[in-house]
């Protein structure tokens, strides 16, 4: 008997157990493969007798070597990849990982050689001289995401790939002449910057620990606000309460919401009054002699009627809020869209009135907004031509816009304001403006130079498959027509696709998003187009929160800082001057699916839903909202109201898409990339300043628009 099967024998009877000259040698044989020395492999092997409760034979031994030693002591030692690593199948990932090390590796031994004549000499990137776009990595997209790694069923979707119809646009707006939809990418001089009064939502914050007293504190302060706009703009003397009964009409201010827990209709609508003239009483409202309404939970409004009893009011007159003014008139800013400080129960409460001083905890009043005070942005229009358009029916078309009024002249301290970045804009050295001369002219925002927009918005794969197909021919036509900026909005990876409700992936969460995030950001870096990532609440590994914070990606290049902007959920952001207004909840469904409505000749309900958005001064008016929406009301009342009418609201939707004209601002539904097994649709945008008219001295931003299959 050789040596080693005889200790092995030996460290086997210390433990009662006996055994055959095959197993011995055959345990011999593991000792050598394995590299483990008599005791130790005698140890493992009683103990895994021990706990399966087997005997001693040659299948127990083939058991203990394929269900052990392979798979746990092969963990262990050093050489076992080495030695194995032409076995098995690997990803691409992996491949492209191996090159790129074998690539340093030479790079670093080129760098101590003296290169021979005729061969290719290696560019070495230092802080000194780093590398350019061209002798950057241009890998194809499809070679940087790898579904493979993180999903064991990642087959391409059959019926996305066999789809029709492709790259063919399916609604429009403006008349563009001679347009070719293609941008500059990068080789374009683009400023963009995000809108926030005073500042913009840039990191996470703890939610989760709102009191009723401050959702109340907030939507009362909601009420006050409005309805001051309201008293002004309708020369208004005075509200009634909605306690006290009257003979003649009366006018009460308050909040649309449903007497039970259903659908609203027009019998279930009550009124919840204001705090200072109704104490927060609500009053059942008989909608039958209105002959037109649009109403929907959480709208703010004024009603006219009779209160008799001072249980009912019989309503004859509405009164909606006016929309706010566009980037381009000279007026106040309204105070919904320039707090300082939420309105909490447990702080000193805020005035809420327009041009009322906000009072802090923390300091002395704020001095009232001004009516110079608006940063003079221009307003949205249609595209210019030497032949006027022609209006055609189904679609919108160019004559739909009105054209803008003559602005007037901003004072020096708009100009000072708006230089030292007083509405959260960002001020760069080319923004100084000259002492003098606050003529519009001489704004840096007039930019004359056209750009394209691209806007699209997840899911970016289709419901039956995670390879991201959708996102990878997203980044071709990107690639292709080197847009000056793409909007993109979530979700990357949807919390309602099968394969993550299943639980089917194998990576986390996070490490898929950042997967996709990459490929999305390297596989766009030869257009040099400006990325703006959006989030969404049906993000599954982002905070599901509303307000949302931007994303957080900490592998980003000093490069790609330049280009790649991470924005919350919702925000407005400037784009060379141009207010978008951007938002990736489904809006108009949750507030489609709450309206009311009577009207003979009224707008379709898309425009309906838009105005009130628009009116309302706020990304979600909706009150209570949809069950899905986890709304954190204190930071809601900061960040996720419209300081301004955009020029351009983008509201991505699972109804159809469309591009309208809705009280002068261009509203867009690029629709969703994907819709589940299918292909959807993305929009893309031209803007361009017009040149100021010798006899009328305005400028204005034309606006030319398409909604494409993917």
């Amino acid at each position: 008997m050789p040596g080693s099967a005889q200790q092995l024998a030996e460290e086997l009877e210390i433990f009662g157990l006996d055994c055959g000259q095959a197993v011995l040698e055959k345990l011999a044989e593991l000792c050598v493969l394995y590299r483990q020395n008599e005791e130790e492999m005698a140890g493992e092997l009683v103990a895994f007798v021990s706990t399966r409760k087997v005997d001693l034979t040659p299948e127990t031994l083939s058991s203990f070597e394929h269900e052990f030693l392979s798979k746990q002591l092969s963990k262990g030692r050093p050489g076992a990849s080495r030695e194995n690593e032409h076995a098995g199948t690997r990803d691409i990932i992996s491949i492209q990982e191996l090159i790129e090390v074998e690539e340093e590796e030479e790079t670093l031994l080129n760098s101590y050689t003296t290169p021979s004549k005729g061969s290719q000499k290696r560019a070495i990137a230092t802080p000194e001289t780093p590398l350019t776009k061209r002798n950057a990595s241009t890998r194809s997209p499809r070679q940087l995401l790898s579904p493979s790694s993180f999903s064991p069923s990642a087959t391409p979707s059959q019926k996305y790939s066999s789809r029709g119809h492709r790259g063919e646009v399916v609604t429009f707006f403006g008349e563009p002449q001679g347009v070719s939809w293609s941008g500059r990418g990068g080789a374009g001089s683009i400023s963009l910057q995000v809108l926030g009064c005073p500042e913009p939502l840039t990191k996470s914050y703890k939610f989760m620990f709102q009191k009723l007293a401050d959702v109340r504190e907030v939507l009362t302060c909601r009420i006050e606000e409005l309805g001051s706009e309201l008293k002004e703009h309708y020369k208004i003397e005075a509200f009634t309460s909605i306690q006290a009964p009257a003979q003649e009409p009366v006018t009460m201010l308050g909040r649309i919401g449903c007497d039970s827990n259903g659908k609203l209709n027009s019998k279930s609508v009550i009124l919840e009054g204001d705090r200072e003239h109704s104490s927060g009483a609500q009053i059942p409202v008989d909608l039958s002699e209105l002959k037109e309404y649009s109403l929907f939970p959480g709208q703010v409004v004024i009603m006219e009627g009779f209160n008799a009893t001072g249980r009912k009011l019989i309503a004859t007159k509405l009164y909606e809020v006016p929309r706010q003014p566009l980037p381009d008139s000279p007026r106040r800013m309204s105070s919904p869209g320039c707090r300082t400080k939420r309105p909490v129960a447990s702080r000193n409460r805020v005035l809420c009135h327009r041009g009322s001083p906000i009072s802090t905890a923390a300091g002395p009043p704020a001095r009232a907004v001004g009516p110079n005070d608006l940063p003079p942005v221009l307003k949205a229009g249609p595209l210019p031509s030497n032949n006027p358009p022609k209006k055609k029916e189904g679609k919108p078309g160019a004559s739909d816009l009105i054209p803008p009024p003559l602005p007037e002249l901003c004072g020096k301290e708009a100009l000072r304001k708006l230089t030292l970045g007083i509405w959260g804009l960002s001020p760069l050295p080319s923004q100084r403006l000259p002492p003098s001369s606050p003529d519009l002219a001489l704004l840096p925002i007039t930019d004359l130079e056209q750009i394209m927009v691209l806007l699209a918005c997840g899911p970016y794969t289709t419901s039956d498959s995670i390879t991201y197909e959708p996102l990878l021919d997203l980044l071709a036509v990107i690639n292709r027509d080197r847009p000056d900026v793409c909007i993109l909005f979530g979700p990357f990876l949807d919390a309602k696709h099968e394969q993550v409700e299943s639980c089917l992936l194998t990576s986390p969460f996070e490490d898929v998003f950042k997967q996709c995030l990459g490929t999305v950001i390297e596989g766009t870096k030869s257009s040099g187009s400006h990325l703006v990532i959006v989030p969404s609440v049906r993000d599954v590994h982002h905070e599901p929160v509303y307000p949302q914070p931007p994303f957080s990606y900490a592998n980003l290049s000093k490069e790609d800082k330049k280009r790649v902007h991470f924005v919350s959920e919702p925000c407005s952001v400037s784009v060379n001057g141009a207010v978008f207004g951007l938002t990736s909840t489904d809006l108009l469904f949750h507030m489609g699916a709450e309206e009311i409505s009577s009207s003979s000749g009224s707008p379709d309900r898309f425009s309906r839903i838009l105005k009130h958005i628009l009116t309302q001064r706020s990304y979600y008016p909706l009150y209570p909202p949809q069950e899905d929406m986890a709304i954190d009301y204190e930071n809601f009342y900061t960040y996720a109201q419209l300081p301004v009418t955009p020029d351009i609201l983008v509201t991505p939707s699972e109804l159809r898409y469309f591009v309208k004209d809705v009280l002068g601002c261009v509203c867009v539904n690029p629709g969703r990339l994907t819709k589940g097994q299918v292909g959807g649709t993305f929009a893309r945008l031209y803007l361009r300043r017009r040149q100021p008219e010798e006899e009328a001295g305005r400028r204005g931003l034309s606006v030319a628009a398409q909604v494409v299959r993917i």
